[in-house]
């Protein structure tokens, strides 16, 4: 099943290194965008 980002609820996890979505989405293809605090 491939992952998502909900953007209203999206909060960057509060800062880590590494979101979630990151960690479980496959191949990197998730990135924070740090200004915003938003996973892509």
């Amino acid at each position: 099943m491939p992952s998502f980002v909900i953007n209203e609820k999206c909060d960057g996890c509060k800062g880590g290194e590494k979101t979630a979505c990151m960690y479980i989405c496959p191949n990197d293809l998730m990135v924070l965008e740090p200004t915003a605090m938003k996973a892509y």
